[in-house]
């Protein structure tokens, strides 16, 4: 279905900052980006919550998590960057299967299933997603989606 992406946007990272106060996700939107694609509202929940909660979850106290949306007329990009502690080179190759968590991760609680589910819906809508990390740095993952117009208004 068509889906309003500020408003969901709008309602997922405040369920985010909830249990997180000292977290602030900060919210750009890049210039041209879409308001509304044809998308399953489920699959496109469980990419951002994922990803946003995962690097609350992996970031320094009060750190920033900078969410991003973009695109153009037939892609929708989501960018999630964070100042956390970054994934370890040789964790990489692996991030996306179940129950894989980076070797670096501590005490830090959680199932290893986050990134696997976002693998899962970016699949299905036929997607792709790209990371980019360094330890002790911060982590970024790229979601780019296919608008799927369908004959929808392009405007």
């Amino acid at each position: 279905s068509n889906l309003h992406i500020p408003s969901l946007v709008n309602q997922l990272v405040g369920e985010v900052q909830q249990g997180n106060a000292t977290h602030q996700v900060e919210v750009v939107w890049r210039h041209g980006a879409r308001h509304e694609i044809y998308c399953d509202e489920k699959l496109m929940r469980n990419i951002l919550i994922n990803l946003l909660t995962n690097a609350i979850k992996f970031s320094p106290e009060a750190e920033r998590v900078q969410l991003t949306l973009g695109g153009d007329r037939d892609t929708f990009e989501i960018t999630v960057r964070d100042r956390g502690i970054g994934i370890p080179a040789h964790d990489l190759d692996k991030l996306f299967q179940s129950f894989q968590r980076g070797s670096n991760v501590g005490t830090i609680d959680g199932t290893g299933l986050g990134l696997s589910i976002v693998k899962k819906a970016v699949d299905l809508l036929e997607g792709t997603i790209s990371v980019k990390s360094e330890e002790g740095r911060g982590t970024e993952f790229v979601v780019r989606l296919p608008q799927q117009q369908r004959g929808l208004d392009t405007k």
